[in-house]
């Protein structure tokens, strides 16, 4: 089951700053894997509230 992102704000964020930087032709596994890093805490927070 996928998760319910409720801060969808803060994801298109971090997200496309990872797929603007993968355009420009950065590593798309590491900005992913830094992205998902950065995102994790605000998700574990929409999701225990």
């Amino acid at each position: 089951m996928l998760p319910q992102i409720i801060a969808v704000t803060e994801f298109r964020d971090i997200f496309g700053i990872a797929l603007t930087n993968m355009i420009g032709g950065a590593d798309p596994a590491a900005e992913l894997k830094q992205a998902t890093v950065q995102f994790k805490p605000i998700l574990e927070k929409t999701e225990n509230s």
